[in-house]
């Protein structure tokens, strides 16, 4: 079907397309954003997929709260609120990445509101954070590197609190 030639054109496109993403906010607004609050809500959480391995929705919302706040720093005086909606959380596991590839992930949306104006300085936008932050191919290696599941949660829960913090600020802030 493809060519080799063809397959590493595309996987390198793609490659490229996700490391330069440019920010959500615009450089000018991400340098007056201080985060006052941060909250997760995980009432669409229906469990993890992909993978045997059981948390409540309490937990992750308390390891995804954790992770985000050691990410954005809150303080007191700041002026901007993050919430936080979790969608779904996938675990890869070791069959499926030998199968098919792919990496662990949470998808959900995020929003920043003025703490001040009530104005949103980020509407409503759908976030994926993925574990080590790339998608991993297929293949023996992949199997037998996958994590155990334990691991693989908190990996994932650091990388999604990660990718949001640089999908909003870029690599910089």
């Amino acid at each position: 079907m493809f060519s080799r030639r063809t397959f590493l054109t595309l996987a390198a496109g793609v490659f490229l397309a996700a490391c330069s993403q440019a920010p959500l906010l615009a450089p000018d607004a991400a340098q007056d954003v201080r985060i006052r609050t941060v909250s997760v809500d995980v009432s669409g959480f229906e469990g993890i997929t992909g993978r045997e391995f059981d948390v409540t929705p309490e937990q992750l919302q308390a390891d995804i709260t954790a992770a985000l706040r050691r990410q954005f720093a809150p303080t007191n005086a700041g002026n901007a609120d993050v919430a936080v909606s979790v969608s779904s959380v996938r675990l890869v596991s070791p069959g499926a990445a030998f199968a098919f590839g792919g990496t662990s992930r949470i998808a959900g949306v995020v929003q920043i509101t003025n703490t001040e104006s009530g104005e949103f300085i980020l509407p409503a936008t759908e976030v994926v954070g993925l574990a080590d932050g790339t998608y991993a191919p297929g293949g023996v290696i992949a199997a037998l590197s996958t994590k155990s599941p334990e691991n693989d949660y908190k990996n994932t829960v650091a990388s999604f609190a990660s990718d949001i913090k640089r999908r909003l600020f870029g690599a910089e802030k």
